[in-house]
């Protein structure tokens, strides 16, 4: 996969996102995913930035709980837990890199993520069969 690509849908969630004065969060139009649920357009969830991305590269979401003595660097610590984008490789973070503002970047190569301390080992991730994309 292309980390261009990767990188331009990230910017493309960015630049699409709406604010809703009356409920008071940014949400995603039904031109970023039609089939959404309201719940499912609220942004500042990872959970959804995560499966939008995974959906359209066909690869899947991870994440993992956050507990008090677990590095304070981790994406999402102040959350309680992560959900995040993979894709042939790469960690796909539009919510780290847009919402927490943990990242430089929405896009990491697995290896740099946790080297960086920015995710947790792979062993910790749980992956969740409703969000794996990969299947044909």
């Amino acid at each position: 996969m292309n980390k261009a690509r990767l990188l331009a849908e990230c910017a493309r969630l960015t630049a699409s996102m709406e604010y809703d004065e009356e409920r008071g969060f940014y949400f995603w139009p039904s031109a970023i995913g039609p089939a959404l649920s309201e719940y499912e357009r609220h942004c500042g969830i990872c959970t959804h930035g995560a499966r939008l991305l995974a959906k359209k590269f066909r690869g899947f979401v991870a994440g993992y709980h956050i507990d008090r003595d677990d590095p304070q660097t981790l994406v999402g610590a102040l959350a309680g837990g992560h959900d995040f984008a993979l894709v042939e490789g790469w960690i796909v973070d539009w919510w780290g890199w847009e919402y927490d503002q943990a990242l430089n970047s929405p896009v990491l190569s697995l290896v740099d993520g946790i080297a960086l301390g920015k995710y947790k080992a792979e062993s910790a991730w749980q992956v969740c069969p409703a969000n794996d994309f990969r299947r044909p």
